[in-house]
């Protein structure tokens, strides 16, 4: 397990190099938006009397992980910095991402579902999940627009957005759009002692984040709907090779 293996080097990454960053910045005078992660919510989706149908910046956070402790931390010290020296500071809090440029870096110890998926598929081996899951799973290269769209917006009224999707589907609902690009792929979920080939993160879905605010703000716009995204990820794996490692 990471947390229990590398812990300072979690800390080291997430919150001490934020640090380091924000110290060229206030030395350049450039601004600095601090790319987050919902896991700064914690085990959101387990809080008993949360039935929101989504998830504002405003929430009150309480992360178990080390992960999800540094990043919170990382939230608020970069607030706390802009405080102190000025710098102008912003928090795009970002959703459950996949798509283009993850592969392995020696770092994360579970790749995406989504990617899982496409190495089995590219690779003509059937997919079994181990569960279905329902999240605002959120295209990378939508989450590089709303970046860009928080970095061109003038006079912002509020410090923390999330960059998500704005709405749900299924791992299913992705398979099924896998099926149309990838000839003789098939998937399902596992039964019984079934031994799954693609493993979640985490046991429960959370609710999908509330990307109101930079709608408003920016104009922010989720332009990859799961068709679109789906194949477009497999038009780059055909021209790339770095996710198959």
């Amino acid at each position: 397990m990471q947390e229990r293996q590398y812990p300072r080097d979690i800390f080291d990454v997430n919150l001490l190099a934020v640090i380091n960053v924000l110290d060229e910045a206030r030395a350049h005078r450039l601004p600095f938006i601090q790319v987050s992660s919902s896991g700064a919510f914690g085990e959101i989706q387990f809080r008993e009397g949360l039935d929101a149908e989504t998830i504002s910046e405003d929430v009150l956070k309480d992360p178990i992980s080390f992960y999800g402790i540094s990043k919170y931390a990382a939230e608020q010290t970069a607030l706390r910095y802009a405080d102190l020296f000025g710098t102008s500071v912003l928090i795009a809090r970002v959703g459950v991402v996949y798509g283009p440029w993850e592969y392995a870096t020696g770092v994360r110890h579970i790749f995406s579902a989504q990617l899982q998926m496409l190495r089995h598929a590219m690779a003509g081996r059937p997919v079994v999940l181990e569960r279905d899951s329902l999240k605002d799973f959120t295209y990378s290269r939508d989450v590089g627009l709303g970046l860009v769209a928080l970095c061109a917006a003038k006079d912002l009224s509020s410090k923390v957005f999330h960059v998500s999707a704005g709405s749900a589907w299924t791992l299913s609902d992705f398979a099924a759009q896998l099926q149309r690009h990838i000839p003789g792929f098939t998937f399902s979920v596992a039964a019984g002692d079934q031994p799954p080939n693609v493993k979640l993160s985490r046991a429960k879905d959370r609710v999908p984040l509330d990307i109101s605010r930079i709608r408003n703000e920016t104009g922010f716009e989720p332009t990859f709907g799961l068709e679109r995204a789906v194949q477009d990820y497999v038009e780059w794996a055909r021209e790339t090779s770095c996710w198959r490692a």
